[in-house]
């Protein structure tokens, strides 16, 4: 929220893509704050930039290990239903048959790898440009 200003609004987007939240859950912040933060976030946007489209894409999956897991999944049924932002959700496309990230997308149980960025591009494209 500190950085928007500069990092998007001077910037006068068309459009603004949305991945955010898992650091804060990360460390420790309360889901109700998180999700309180990202409504502010979503709200300046569209009191300052009214014609920026916002696209709000959901937490992706974590390994079951992780202890982000199920926290990961309240996080995104909330985020589901803020208004303002077209919700994007790509949870299926990095999941395996057990609903956890799958190997093949992820470094460490928790971050993408390139392959698992690329699983995305079209999705997010595609939802972009509808």
């Amino acid at each position: 929220l500190e950085h928007l200003k500069e990092q998007v609004l001077d910037l006068e987007p068309s459009k603004l893509v949305l991945l955010i939240g898992i650091n804060d859950i990360g460390r420790g912040y309360p889901i109700r704050d998180i999700i309180t933060r990202i409504s502010d976030i979503i709200m300046t946007v569209r009191q300052e930039s009214l014609f920026t489209e916002v696209y709000l894409l959901n937490v992706f999956p974590v390994s079951e290990e992780s202890q982000y897991a199920s926290k990961v999944k309240i996080r995104n049924q909330q985020l589901a239903v803020l208004p303002g932002v077209t919700y994007v959700d790509l949870f299926d496309y990095l999941t395996d048959d057990m609903g956890q990230l799958n190997d093949n997308y992820t470094t460490d149980g928790l971050h993408l790898s390139p392959q698992g960025y690329q699983v995305l591009a079209e999705p997010i494209i595609k939802e972009i440009l509808e």
